[in-house]
């Protein structure tokens, strides 16, 4: 199989790009150097023929896309329709990763596959309509083969994200006190197992099948608030052998930060769908959280040391 792995300089993109990379299908990877908004550029690109091709591009600034609305749209509206468009030219396979953002929180149960997407915020709406454009051709029959992805705060050692945030806050010298919401809950999700999860979707994971194409959840195991998340990596780094006795976590309520974008209070994605298809569960969010939280320790500890 022949792999474009689009946004293969981002956090999830990375680990898709490392796990291929381990297999023996060829991968091109592409970041910056081709613009999935303009629709020349991509058709381009495509000529030289793909069987697969994987999206893990986007504009992921929640509270930047509220005031460059017209570029978030560009990103995670026009860039997926112009990738769908190149791979029904190809007809190839279509992967594409999209978010919880799609659902506006206001439910309390998980939500699955089949929930009505409302949208939150420009960032949620962008990736809405990225998903709609996806799926208008995929029930039209036009894009024969696509797996859309939704997932949910994502963490790896690299890329922007909470746990690396916090970890680089509690190892501050004389860390101030940590103010962390416990009013919106989700689930973490390991970059590392979703970029597996994707390769089981494909079936290019040891001889392995094609699960059945269309819209899967995936995060790892387990439901949390923010508050509750920091104070697993408190623990995690504990359990590293760093001493967490002068920092402070606290509770506070979504009221308390003035932010441009809204944030859904509940965006716990079920993941019994995949769970299903593929006959295996993920696995709790601690397992990966204590080996990244271990790992960007040490990496501050050795920093320290030069």
């Amino acid at each position: 199989m022949k792999v474009w792995l689009v946004g293969a300089s981002g956090m999830l993109g990375g680990r898709l790009s490392a796990r291929f990379g381990a297999t023996t299908h060829q991968v091109v990877a592409s970041g910056r150097d081709v613009d999935v908004t303009r629709a020349d550029d991509v058709m381009a690109f495509a000529r030289s023929g793909f069987d697969c091709i994987v999206n893990c591009s986007g504009y992921t600034d929640v509270d930047a896309a509220e005031r460059e609305s017209e570029r978030a749209f560009a990103v995670n509206a026009s860039g997926p329709d112009n990738l769908a468009k190149a791979a029904e030219s190809l007809d190839a396979t279509l992967v594409h990763v999209s978010s919880d953002y799609v659902f506006d929180g206001r439910k309390q149960t998980p939500y699955v596959e089949t929930d009505p997407p409302s949208g939150l915020g420009v960032y949620g709406k962008s990736k809405l309509i990225g998903e709609r454009f996806l799926l208008d051709r995929f029930e039209a029959g036009a894009l024969r083969r696509l797996y859309l992805v939704r997932t949910s705060w994502m963490f790896a050692v690299t890329g922007e994200n909470f746990v690396r945030t916090m970890v680089a806050r509690m190892l501050e010298p004389a860390p101030a006190p940590l103010e962390v919401v416990n009013d919106q809950f989700g689930r973490p999700t390991y970059a590392d197992d979703l970029a597996d999860t994707v390769l089981s979707l494909l079936g290019a994971l040891g001889g392995g099948r094609p699960a059945p194409p269309g819209v899967y959840h995936f995060a790892n195991m387990g439901q949390t608030s923010w508050f509750e998340y920091a104070l697993a990596i408190r623990a995690a780094l504990e359990q590293a052998g760093v001493s967490m006795a002068g920092v402070r976590v606290e509770p506070v309520s979504t009221s308390a930060f003035s932010r441009s974008a809204p944030r859904p209070a509940y965006s716990v994605l079920s993941t019994a769908k995949l769970e299903a298809t593929l006959g295996t569960a993920p696995r709790p969010f601690e397992e990966p959280l204590a080996s990244c939280v271990s790992t960007l320790a040490k990496v501050h500890a050795e920093v320290h040391r030069a």
